[in-house]
């Protein structure tokens, strides 16, 4: 990519707040990676079943950072080597905020009127940052000593149809109540629980 657009921390003591994100452009970035996914349905006499799956691998470079990976082959390597590595001259280079891993898992069983779902989430952590991020905001390097591990978010729900009157439902997330984040600096929700009630008008 020419011209890659990638946020970093800004301070301006003319704005209020003065400390924020900018959009910035940086000279050339490379990235690559590949996503395969599993999807499939059937049934074992009146239960419906349905799954979905996934797993995504991303590596996306500064070249700023490290001009030898403007070398296709080099790239390459360096590609392959970073789906299980963790050597520096491959997390160096990883552009900011970006995790390198996402699993996803999906469950759904249906039984007449009632349906259980189950979900799997699995985040790696965002090897890199902005530095001045972890300078000027308390407790983000402390996190990220803590947090240097994927975390798996479990989510559930079930469903009852009631016809035409509509669906109701329970939604539980992050079950296992894991403290976790996919951006520095915003923790995700700890466990909830949502009703949901669905209607279709015609």
């Amino acid at each position: 990519y020419w011209n890659f657009i990638q946020f970093a921390v800004i301070v301006d003591f003319e704005q209020q707040p003065p400390l924020g994100l900018q959009a910035q452009n940086l000279a050339r970035a490379r990235i690559a990676g590949f996503e395969p996914t599993l999807n499939g349905r059937g049934s074992i006499g009146p239960v419906q079943l349905r799954f979905q799956g996934g797993y995504t691998y991303s590596y996306g470079v500064d070249l700023s950072v490290d001009s030898t990976l403007r070398n296709v082959g080099r790239f390459t390597k360096n590609l392959f080597r970073g789906i299980a590595s963790n050597d520096k001259e491959i997390v160096g280079p990883i552009l900011n905020y970006r995790p390198r891993h996402l699993v996803k898992s999906d469950l759904e069983v249906e039984y007449k009127v009632l349906m259980i779902g189950t979900e799997v989430q699995v985040y790696t952590v965002n090897e890199n940052v902005d530095f001045f991020l972890a300078a000027v905001i308390p407790g983000i390097n402390e996190y990220r000593e803590r947090n240097t591990k994927a975390k798996a978010v479990w989510n559930a729900r079930i469903y009852y149809d009631m016809g035409k009157i509509g669906r109701i439902g329970l939604i539980e997330n992050n079950i296992l109540n894991k403290e976790y984040t996919i951006r520095e600096a915003r923790m995700e929700p700890p466990r909830n629980l949502t009703v949901q009630y669905r209607i279709k008008l015609n």
